[in-house]
């Protein structure tokens, strides 16, 4: 009586039982994406750029070099901020 008791344990222990699972399932709560602005202003004593905002980064790093929209002001500043922010390709600022 006790060996076919053993024999049964063995047999349900092949590959599509239960008794061991080896597959693990892993779920993730993704929250969506929130959308990003780009803004940037900088006021010197004889000059402002006024509040520039974009919805792209690309954007953003095109107006850094209009100084016709910056007014003519802080070149240097929107310089810097182009490099350090590494927007694409060279500084050199239009008036368009």
């Amino acid at each position: 009586m006790t060996i076919l008791i053993l024999l049964t344990q063995f047999v349900s222990c092949g590959k599509d039982s239960t008794l061991f699972q080896t597959d693990t399932v892993t779920s993730y709560n993704v929250e969506p994406a929130k959308e990003e602005s780009f803004v940037y202003e900088f006021s010197l004593i004889k000059c402002s750029t006024g509040k520039q905002s974009s919805e792209t980064f690309e954007e953003i790093c095109e107006k850094l070099t209009d100084n016709y929209l910056n007014n003519d002001c802080a070149e240097s500043k929107r310089k810097e901020l182009f490099q350090n922010s590494k927007c694409e390709g060279t500084f050199a600022s239009s008036g368009s």
